[in-house]
Order: C-alpha cells, then sequence, then structure tokens
C-alpha cells in the first residue's frame, strides 16, 4: 500500500468511500491508476485528472 492525497473529490465504489480533497489515503498503486482510468473514460470528465498525488514516505 501507499500513500497518496486527494487533489479532487473522487467515489471509490469499491472501497464504499467518498474521498475528498485534501485527504490522506492508503491504497495500492494499481487501485489508484483504476480509479482514474475509469473516470478518465467518462466523457464529461476526460482529461480532468489526476485526482490523487503520492505522497513519498521520508527516509530514516
Amino acid at each position: 500500500m501507499a500513500k497518496f492525497k486527494v487533489l479532487k473529490q473522487v467515489d471509490g465504489k469499491k472501497e464504499n468511500k467518498r474521498f475528498e480533497p485534501g485527504e490522506e489515503v492508503e491504497l495500492t498503486v494499481k487501485r489508484v491508476q483504476e480509479i482514474e482510468t475509469n473516470i478518465d473514460k467518462q466523457k464529461k470528465f476526460k482529461g480532468t485528472g489526476p485526482y490523487f498525488e503520492r505522497i513519498e514516505e521520508p527516509s530514516e
């Protein structure tokens, strides 16, 4: 799992959750790609991404 910052409001159907802007979430990279691909398939939302930004964990 990786940490992501939500940039735009998006509904995660599989997660049964609405992700709000500014929220930090843990999702797999594959799931984030799947969400953004599904959004981009809809005509009215095409090209409006990205919806998530990966947060790099500080190295110790």
